[in-house]
């Protein structure tokens, strides 16, 4: 994001549990929406339930009791599995009243971008906004990050980025400074400086959250400059953002030749030519630690047998074209899902990867259709996770219907992986359903496609679709 006060540029940074940026002298006090993320991995809650319950009184108690004046609260309520964890950090600018106001709005901001989300961040301007079921405090997530930059360039793109590089750096050593302290007796974990560089004044800020120590602050800092070519390069200004500042955790990438390489082709030639089309899934590993490789299929449950072997075949070849060398990928074909990862996942549900598809096209009568394709779905999802739903010993955690709407028959279908056990498939389900207004509300077709579950419904037959055609690709640098 870039913000100008008259002719003059500020570049805003923000770091580790990093934070917001802008210049020294506050010249930008808008407390602007920037940024969101419900953590599907964390699950969803019921209403009413103790974690609800939990949440309420944390967000009551952040309003009402936040120390607004140090602009930072970390706190926690309840017991395991309900316990909530709430954090927030105003901007090393924006404390006192400028504070209280940005963490109201964004509570509310995020109670309604992620509705029953049992972890979730938000961001604005002023103040950041997190909620969790894990605890953090003194650690760094190495998840949650983004970045946004001006798209002009500056005229002198080597000096200016050796020149703001040098600003930043000056800046990190201030704000990670151990005698840097408030008035509170806290550590600071933030600086704002300017510098002129030819004719322009650039402007930045750096910020740590309040519940690191000084050289955890600093080895974050350090870490996420190293994305100033990704985000800033040559740019008049640009904002690194997070609750994070470190990629330590990623799958990365293999080299040609490698020990990963080798298990990874294994894998792929043994579940193309002996995988178990039959009942349509395969999840399998090859290797030792640290070259691990874990694949995973899945085929529709109307596609088994014949239809299977194909889609896999297209979806390994299509990996490795739109991935290459890449330790974690995923893959959705229309008849078909094909993952490799490594880290195991068997059993576990990934509340993180999946996306939506609709058809354009409106119903006439919208309240009657949700409600009914509602209905529809619900009870789909209670019959493919039904324990009592068996192909031989094995769940079947796929379920098909129809119901005529007024002049229109629609199809539906959900499914799960068959790693998980029933109640992980419903819960799946459960939560992957939720997403049916973002993804189906009024539409004639829709469908939200994850790794775990999924579901599909339409105005037209399901198989009216069967080509193998290529939805949707993640080439994943990070753990999946």
């Amino acid at each position: 994001m870039f913000s100008t006060f008259g002719s003059v540029p500020i570049l805003t940074v923000v770091a580790i549990q990093l934070f917001l940026i802008r210049n020294v002298l506050s010249l930008n006090l808008t407390n602007a929406y920037l940024h969101h993320k419900c953590n599907n991995t964390q699950g969803i809650y019921k209403r009413g339930s103790a974690f609800e319950k939990n949440l309420n009184i944390a967000l009551r108690t952040v309003i009402f009791n936040g120390d607004f004046r140090t602009g930072f609260r970390y706190g926690d309520v309840g017991e395991d599995p309900n316990t909530v964890f709430v954090m927030y950090q105003c901007r090393g600018d924006s404390y006192w009243s400028n504070c209280r106001t940005c963490v109201t709005t964004a509570l509310s901001g995020l109670r309604k971008r992620c509705p029953g989300n049992k972890g979730a961040i938000i961001w604005y301007d002023q103040c950041l906004f997190e909620i969790s079921t894990v605890d953090s405090y003194h650690k760094i997530d190495y998840e949650n990050d983004f970045y946004l930059s001006n798209p002009k360039n500056v005229s002198n793109r080597e000096l200016f980025n050796r020149e703001t590089s040098a600003l930043l750096e000056k800046l990190t050593t201030k704000a990670t400074d151990k005698k840097n302290i408030d008035g509170a007796n806290q550590l600071v974990l933030y600086a704002a400086g300017e510098k002129r560089i030819g004719t322009k004044k650039v402007y930045a800020m750096v910020q740590c959250t309040k519940d690191l120590v000084f050289t955890t602050c600093s080895s974050c800092l350090e870490w996420i400059f190293r994305m100033y070519s990704d985000c800033c390069d040559g740019k008049q200004g640009g904002r690194v953002l997070g609750t994070s500042c470190n990629f330590s955790n990623t799958q990365g990438k293999y080299k040609q030749g490698s020990a990963f390489e080798k298990n990874l082709n294994l894998v792929l030639s043994t579940i193309t030519s002996i995988g178990n089309f039959r009942d349509g899934f395969r999840y399998t590993e090859e290797g030792e630690d640290p070259n691990n490789v874990f694949v995973m299929f899945q085929c529709r449950g109307d596609s088994y047998w014949s239809k299977c072997p194909p889609c896999i075949s297209t979806a390994v070849s299509g990996l490795r074209r739109r991935c290459p060398r890449n330790k974690g990928a995923i893959i959705w074909y229309d008849q078909c899902l094909l993952k490799i990862s490594s880290v195991a996942s068997f059993n576990k549900i990934d509340y993180e990867n999946d996306f939506y598809l609709s058809n354009p096209k409106n119903m006439s009568d919208r309240e009657l259709f949700n409600k009914e394709t509602s209905a529809l779905l619900e009870k789909l999802a209670n019959k493919a996770s039904d324990r009592n739903n068996l192909d031989g010993k094995q769940l079947v955690l796929y379920a098909a219907g129809e119901k005529r709407i007024g002049t229109k028959k629609v199809s539906a279908m959900v499914q799960c992986t068959k790693d998980l056990i029933f109640t992980k498939c419903f819960e799946c389900l459960e939560g992957i359903l939720r997403k049916f207004p973002e993804c189906c509300d009024g539409k004639q077709g829709g469908r939200v496609l994850g790794t775990s579950c999924n579901f599909r419904r339409g105005s037209l037959e399901m198989n009216d679709g069967d080509k193998a055609m290529w939805h949707h690709v993640l080439c994943r640098s990070r753990r999946m």
